[in-house]
């Protein structure tokens, strides 16, 4: 269980684009501008207003958006891009899972969810498409990731799910998606976890989510 790599696909910085047509709700409570143009270069918006009173730059790429709205990017609060829980599809796809978190990704951006906090699922793999994605290498959202659910042993384990791991697989599957975070901490002195979870951190979730019961029965959550 692992990752790998992932492919470069960004779009230049410098790309010109101008969608006229559509109405602009700024999200803001003003007024809708309908007919709009906004000009775009590379990540910015360098104009928006009526299509009469905005030039469209030279060179554009022009995007009709005629009745269509344009908002600001939604937040997905609650996702799970990753695979975490399925032993078959784990085992199915386990040289596929950037590509999964890569396609589901992209599937919320489709929609207009330009920003996705990832609660619970693969570290290792959401950390390589969360890079990929800020550093220009992928297209997709802003991901925020939390790894797994700190205090409980991954989607076979009792706290999670009333389970234990009958097979290599499961085990490995668990430490996969644990990541030294798992029902472990509960046996440990206060030095000792904080040496456990500055461990998780230096693996590069953005947020920590932890378990105070169990999934299976009233959960308490903090992040």
């Amino acid at each position: 269980l692992g990752a790998q790599a992932a492919p470069s696909r960004g779009a230049p910085s410098d790309t010109l684009v101008a969608i006229v047509g559509a109405t602009v709700i700024d999200g803001n409570g003003g007024t809708p501008v309908s007919d709009a143009t906004i000009v775009v270069r590379g990540k910015r918006i360098t104009a928006l207003g009526p299509r009469a009173s905005t030039q469209v730059p030279k060179g554009a790429r022009v995007v009709d958006g005629t009745g269509k709205f344009i908002t600001p990017g939604f937040i997905d609060t609650n996702v799970h891009l990753s695979l975490y829980n399925n032993g078959e599809s784990m085992v199915r796809y386990e040289d596929r899972f950037l590509d999964l978190i890569t396609e589901a990704a992209q599937t919320e951006l489709k929609y207009g969810i330009t920003t996705v906090r990832d609660s619970y699922g693969a570290l290792v793999p959401l950390t390589v498409i969360r890079d990929s994605i800020a550093h220009g290498k992928l297209i997709g959202p802003r991901m925020l990731v939390a790894g797994n659910i700190v205090g409980w042993g991954g989607p076979k384990s009792p706290l999670f799910s009333n389970a234990a791991p009958v097979t290599l697989f499961d085990e490995e599957m668990m430490d996969f998606i644990a990541q030294g975070a798992g029902e472990e901490l509960i046996d440990m002195s206060p030095d000792e976890l904080r040496v456990a979870m500055r461990a998780y951190l230096d693996k590069g979730p953005n947020f920590v989510k932890y378990g105070g019961t169990s999934h299976t029965n009233n959960l308490i959550t903090f992040s």
